[in-house]
């Protein structure tokens, strides 16, 4: 029960009392314990009290007269207007939190703190053993806990919020997040939710409170004021308003972006939503603070370049530096060698120190001049292509990964050739073959996948099969960017690879895409072959936050480019907006 009483006594040293009521017509006398409470405004004349009396609620629902003696002396208790019975979760919150910030600091608050904890400990979740500085910060309403465990700020002022919910979703009418003036909606309705077995007490004490998806992630546009308090703020059903201070995630944007990928799987009914409303935009607007980092390139040239070359290749590498050898031992028996700038990206900082010296015995060995662009940090396979187009000097450009091996001489003067005779070509590629000869790459089209949104992604038709009689050049929708072939001219007109795709997967398809919207095609010349060890460059294994980094790219491509799920190429299309060139320090 809690009032208020008259000041006549010293309360900082009382912590036991003696409880007495009629009930039934019979006086019934309880051991009490009992904290004070110092009202919010300044009161002399009263006090407030807590008092825990060990009797059945049934019982003081009936009592007739109430009496507290303290210190010798009889209080008699009456009921205000404002009286009325709470529910025991409810109350336990409330007198916690009103004697945490109000209680006197003495013996018989620290006693009704430990009661009360003790008990209420019983009625809500069970929290995840951990020391205090390990639990993320959490507020308590009724029958509900809500834990936040990170809030990362993003580019634009947006904030990504992640925690935990336990209990009654019911029990809770609203969260808000407050930064400053600006509050913002927590709507776990749309969030993304998603596992967190940790929560589960190993006694199963609060299984009934744990559901299979407690934890949330939620983006919110434009949540964030700079220099202003963040804060929680948690509405409960029944009940006052809870209040939780929250601090900014020191996570960079890298470790954010890994962050969201790792999170969980999405299949189905729950991809568009999710990636639409959170995923998606969220790992935007990081990835935006990736891309405005400076990159540092330093740049090493082995042997002597031609001065007026014919054919820029540019390799970018990651995961494997050796390809490097069986690349240029095929590129030594070619006459092109001569008049050929071969151009390797690292995009590696692992290999920054072992890259000179491979190269140094490369050129050593086989005499092709070339040269490597050394970044300080990985940018991706867009980013890293763009940095070798920025420097290319000759009139036709071969992007090119460092897993293809051409399998002729002469084939980049082939395809240079079938580019110029071949009306309106805009990027041209080689066949690309398996190990065994069978078709790795024959040309792309674009086809709905229903576990994924029925979103649309690329497909290699034929891959697998044994190749088709070489029949000349042939026009498809898009071509791999493993080996595409176009003029300078026309890449730098379409800045090079968009660098909003993360790391390296439907950059191609919608450099071709644009391609078409610049009035030009694409396609394979099938008398031209290489060998491709499908992403034996990249040398990743192929793991969750893989997996949702191309279903990124890949709700990015289809908003970009097919707009709603299910519709068929060209339609609802949008042409996706300049890319912005990549800055470099040399």
């Amino acid at each position: 029960m809690t009032g208020t009483l008259p000041r006549p006594f010293a309360p900082d040293s009382t912590t036991t009392a003696a409880w007495s009521a009629v009930i039934d017509g019979t006086r019934a006398r309880w051991p009490a314990t009992i904290a004070f409470v110092e009202p919010p405004e300044a009161n002399q004349a009263n006090i407030g009290f807590v008092a825990h009396v060990p009797a059945g609620t049934g019982a003081l629902e009936r009592c007739e007269a109430i009496c507290l003696d303290i210190d010798d002396v009889p209080y008699e208790i009456g009921f205000s207007p404002h009286y009325r019975h709470r529910a025991r979760a409810e109350l336990l919150t409330d007198v916690v939190t009103r004697l945490r910030r109000h209680g006197r600091d003495n013996a018989g608050t620290s006693a009704m703190l430990a009661l009360l904890e003790e008990q209420l400990g019983a009625t809500r979740p069970h929290m995840p053993s951990a020391t205090p500085a390990e639990q993320a910060p959490a507020v308590t309403l009724q029958e509900v806990l809500v834990g936040i465990d990170e809030t990362i700020v993003c580019p634009g002022n947006a904030i990504v919020i992640r925690g935990w919910m336990l209990g009654e979703a019911r029990n809770l009418t609203r969260l808000m997040l407050r930064c400053g003036e600006r509050s913002t909606p927590i709507d776990l309705a749309t969030s993304v939710r998603f596992k967190r077995p940790e929560l589960l007490a190993s006694d199963g004490r609060n299984d009934r409170w744990v559901p299979a998806d407690c934890g949330f992630m939620a983006f919110l546009p434009d949540a964030f004021r700079d220099g202003m308090p963040l804060s929680l703020e948690a509405w409960p059903t029944h009940g006052s308003m809870q209040h939780l201070a929250l601090k900014r995630s020191t996570r960079d944007a890298r470790s954010a972006i890994e962050l969201i990928l790792g999170i969980r799987e999405f299949e189905y009914g729950d991809i568009d939503r999710a990636f639409d409303q959170t995923i998606g935009p969220a790992l935007f607007a990081l990835h935006e603070a990736v891309r405005a980092e400076v990159v540092s390139i330093r740049r090493l040239d082995f042997g002597t370049a031609c001065a007026s070359p014919s054919h820029t290749l540019v390799i970018p590498l990651y995961g494997r530096i050796d390809f490097i050898e069986y690349q240029m031992a095929l590129l030594s028996a070619d006459p092109v060698k001569e008049t050929l700038e071969i151009i390797y990206v690292l995009d590696d900082p692992r290999f920054a120190d072992s890259i000179a010296r491979l190269a140094t015995s490369v050129y050593a060995r086989l005499g092709i001049a070339f040269t490597v662009l050394v970044c300080d940090r990985n940018t991706g396979f867009a980013r890293a292509s763009n940095q070798g187009l920025a420097v290319a000097r000759a009139p036709h450009v071969c992007f090119m990964n460092s897993d293809v091996f051409p399998l002729q001489v002469g084939w980049l003067d082939r395809l240079s050739t079938s580019l110029r005779k071949t009306a309106g070509c805009g990027a041209i590629g080689p066949r690309l073959l398996y190990e065994d000869g069978s078709v790795q790459h024959d040309g792309c089209a674009y086809q709905a996948i229903p576990e994924y949104g029925d979103w649309q992604f690329v497909d290699h038709p034929g891959k697998g099969l044994r190749p088709t009689r070489p029949t000349g050049v042939v026009t498809h929708p898009a071509i791999t960017g493993a080996c595409m072939l176009m003029t300078r001219d026309l890449a730098l007109q379409l800045n090079g690879f968009d660098e909003r795709y993360l790391v390296g997967d439907f950059e191609d398809s919608d450099l071709c895409r644009r391609m078409e919207v610049a009035g030009r095609t694409c396609g394979v010349d099938t008398r031209v072959t290489a060998m491709h060890a499908e992403r034996q460059s990249q040398a990743s294994a192929e793991t969750l936050e893989r997996r949702n980094l191309t279903l990124y790219n890949a709700w990015l491509h289809q908003r970009r480019w097919f707009g709603t799920p299910g519709a068929k190429p060209g339609t609802n299309a949008v042409a996706a907006p300049a890319a912005k060139r990549t800055r470099a320090r040399t």
